[in-house]
């Protein structure tokens, strides 16, 4: 191929930029350079990155071309290979932009093509066996031509190139499958690459004029513009405007470039053209270096503030993370305070907050405290420069109010720059919302622990008051208060009435305990109260005030005609409770003893007697009931006698255990009880599935565990009986949770339920039943033994397993 050109003569003022041969090259330089100003400022992440590497292989290519077809010095030797170079590093840049995208993992290739194509480079200057230099050719009227010709290593570079654009595109295409839209976003990337290598390989053509190389690098940069102008890859943004600013700073720098070639006799008179190109082109390099350095200068300068930057970003970032979980005003101006002293250079910090109409410090950096005339001071600093407008005071606001500020304290010449101030503004920003959060939070936690009729703390509250306040080493009282007979004022004067008894009650019992104790509304007309102390007098002296309290008369008391009487049991930790829970049960317990005994009673749990009159009493109610539950019992007979000699079997020997753990009377009474009732519900229990003989199935199974149920159901109708009922529904459960109806677990399980459950299984086991044949007491105690901490309470297990071996239980 011969491409004919015009000598660059510095007399002549037109360069025939119209010609093809120089204005397509030029066109395609322009392209890429514009595109690659858009991406100087882009960041440096790495898809920016490649890209940037793409479009200077592709200036470094064009820009070559251009400077050896004017004939720039120093020679087109020169510049041939560097366009050389930078037309074989463009599908380097290309591949590896392709890879990273598409995530492909080929880093052995890519590595390898990189090898290759260097050793090629570097063969191919020495040799030019690969791309051959063009030869000159000069006419008789002045003019250059180019002479374009393939070698037998032509060839073989081009098969090369064509096999792994195949093996780049079969890599692709397995990479994209059926994502359709990368494909149409990397498609036009691999379809300039393609023109690129098409058009250099047109050029060398026999008898072709046309600069096909260029018009590849021409298309390419048109896929390039493509691609921006659909955001495909990028988001351009901004990019195109900050393009056209590079491309006319440019363009004004080379003016005087420009204005020296066409006034060069002028400026230097009478000299050679060729001494006039030597001079240009070191104006173009002085002006390129001066650049260059400025450029750098500027990187330098930004890479100090950027990191500068980076750091604030990411601390301001950590305070918004950690102050979006943050529900305390204390851990908030912590907060503020370690941030603000880590982000700039002060020597104090104050966190100030509103206080009635006066802002008043709360926390500071350094722990000191400043005076009453330091803090007006600031105050008045707030106040004269309006709000915001000091940049030591950064303003904490919500519902359009100052609610706050933080105040800087600086060395005298030390002062925030613009974008501290900005990330110090935004500071008291987020810290005004976090106030927002907090007071949000307050009012809605306030509210759902508070109960809303007589405003004490309620019940979901007491359990985490104590979970949070719980210490081994302290000794605490529990007072549980049961207002007596509550439905006949319901009944009598209405629920309204109800409720302004309620609150009053509440009103007289959170007056009368004062600071000994908090106070709680435990149920419909139920309240504890907790108080610091182990002394039983004086505990017991409040609860008869609160009873004494009730009683008087009052102005805001309801007017009602019957006296409001309260029933109250009270335990103590460690006195008789192990723990929270063990201590809250005992309390109810003393309660029910107290409403048992004729109510507006108090009762102290173990503060029995064991004298004649507390057996006296345990055996009058007894004798109360017991015609009662030897008439269930009787029908349990009538249906299955079995169950009958087992209910008393059990009975006896829950009375045996609950004595010998040391339980009070009344415990031992409801042991009693609750043994001779826990299985009632058998009654319901068809005769089918109670004497069958042999084991149940799953089915039969599943109804038989009904019973337990069904003796709640029946217990519920019986006059004061309700007290066995925590006993007889625990009663099939194991210590290890699986049992059942509700699959309790340890110490969660009553007390007494435990100790039925021992006493069940046992007779259970050493009786015969319809289905097996009575096992002996040493297979009893072995199964009591190796189930300990399973099935049964290890601690209730050795003690029935004493009682067997003392022989105090007879089978």
């Amino acid at each position: 191929m011969i491409l004919k050109n015009f000598t660059f003569n510095l007399e002549e003022t037109a360069l025939t930029l119209d010609s093809l041969y120089i204005g397509v090259p030029i066109g395609a330089f322009f392209c890429f350079l514009f595109i690659f100003f858009s991406f100087l400022n882009a960041g440096d992440a790495k898809p920016v990155r490649y890209f940037r590497q793409i479009l200077l292989s592709c200036l470094i290519w064009t820009g070559g071309v251009v400077m050896m077809r004017m004939q720039i010095m120093p020679g087109m030797r020169f510049w041939f290979h560097v366009s050389v170079f930078g037309f074989l590093t463009v599908p380097i840049f290309m591949y590896a932009f392709l890879f990273y995208m598409l995530e492909i993992k080929k880093n052995g290739f890519l590595t390898g093509y990189c090898i290759a194509t260097v050793v090629a480079m570097g063969i191919n200057v020495v040799t030019e066996v690969f791309i051959p230099e063009p030869d000159i050719i000069r006419y008789a009227d002045g003019s250059i031509g180019y002479a374009y010709h393939l070698s037998w290593g032509s060839y073989l570079f081009v098969a090369a190139e064509a096999g792994v654009i195949v093996y780049t595109t079969v890599l692709a295409h397995r990479a994209i499958g059926n994502k359709f839209e990368k494909r149409k976003k990397l498609f036009p990337l691999l379809l300039g690459t393609v023109a690129i290598l098409t058009g250099n390989l047109f050029v060398a053509l026999p008898g072709n004029f046309f600069p096909y190389d260029m018009l590849g690098g021409i298309f390419m940069a048109l896929c390039l513009l493509y691609i921006m102008w659909h955001k495909y890859l990028f988001d351009i943004s901004n990019r195109i405007v900050i393009g056209c600013i590079y491309s006319v700073a440019l363009a004004v720098s080379l003016l005087p470039v420009f204005n020296f070639n066409h006034n060069a006799e002028w400026y230097l008179g009478s000299v050679l053209p060729e001494i006039q190109q030597k001079v240009i082109v070191l104006v173009l390099g002085f002006t390129g270096w001066s650049l260059f350095v400025f450029y750098l200068a500027r990187k330098m300068a930004e890479g100090i503030m950027q990191r500068q930057n980076r750091k604030q970003i990411e601390i301001l970032r950590c305070f918004q993370n950690e102050s979006a979980f943050i529900l305390r005003q204390e851990d908030l101006f912590k907060l503020l305070v370690d941030v603000v002293n880590e982000m700039f250079p002060v020597k104090d910090v104050f966190v100030f907050i509103k206080n009635g109409e006066k802002f008043t410090v709360v926390k500071t950096a350094g722990g000191q405290m400043p005076d009453q005339a330091e803090q007006d001071e600031i105050t008045a600093m707030l106040e004269r420069s309006g709000a915001g407008e000091c940049s030591e005071i950064s303003l904490m606001k919500y519902d359009d109010e100052i609610q706050g500020f933080i105040y800087i304290k600086s060395e005298k010449r030390t002062r925030l720059n613009y974008l501290e101030r900005d990330y110090y503004w935004r500071i008291g920003v987020y810290a005004g919302v976090c106030l927002k959060n907090i007071s949000t939070y307050q009012e809605v936690y306030q509210i759902s622990i508070h109960d809303e009729l007589t405003g004490l703390y309620n019940r979901g509250y007491f359990k985490k008051f104590l979970a949070e306040n719980w210490k081994e080493e302290q000794k605490i009282a529990l007072m549980y208060l049961d207002l007596d007979d509550f439905k006949l004022f319901n009944e009598l004067y209405g629920e309204e009435c109800g409720d302004r008894i309620l609150k009053w009650c509440g009103h007289i019992i959170e007056n009368t305990v004062g600071s000994k104790g908090e106070t709680f509304r435990f149920g419909s007309n139920e309240y504890v109260v907790l108080i610091n102390s182990d002394e039983k007098k004086k505990v017991a002296q409040i609860a008869a005030k609160i009873q004494k309290n009730f009683l008087l008369a009052d102005e805001e008391k309801p007017d009602v005609l019957q006296p409001v009487t309260a029933s109250v049991g009270i335990a103590f930790y460690p006195d008789t409770a192990s723990g929270a829970d063990e201590l809250l049960s005992q309390a109810e317990r003393a309660n029910f003893y107290a409403k048992r005994d004729g109510k507006n009673c108090i009762k102290i749990y173990g503060a029995h007697t064991e004298d004649e009159l507390e057996d006296q009493q345990v055996q009058k109610h007894y004798e109360q009931i017991a015609p009662t539950i030897y008439a269930l019992t009787a029908a349990i007979d009538a249906k299955d006698s079995y169950t009958f000699e087992h209910s008393c079997h059990v009975s006896d020997y829950a009375v045996l255990l609950a004595k010998k753990i040391g339980l009070e009377p009344n415990d031992i009474e409801i042991a009693k009880e609750a043994g001779l009732l826990h299985d009632i519900g058998k009654i319901g229990i068809p005769e089918s599935i109670l004497k069958k003989q042999g084991r149940l199935n799953d089915e039969e199974y599943e109804i038989m565990k009904t019973h337990v149920t069904n003796s709640i159901e029946m217990i519920h109708f019986l006059p004061n009986m309700n007290y066995v009922i925590p006993a007889v529904l625990s009663h099939h459960e194991r210590y290890d949770g699986k049992g059942y109806p509700r699959g309790l677990k340890g110490e969660d399980i009553p007390l007494l339920g435990r100790i039925l459950a021992v006493c069940d299984s046992f007779d259970a086991m050493t009786t015969k039943r319809t289905y097996k044949e009575a096992m002996s007491i040493d297979y009893a105690i072995s199964e009591l033994e190796r189930n300990k901490g399973t099935q049964f309470d290890p601690k209730l297990a050795e003690a029935f397993i004493e009682l067997l071996k003392e022989g105090k239980i007879e089978v």
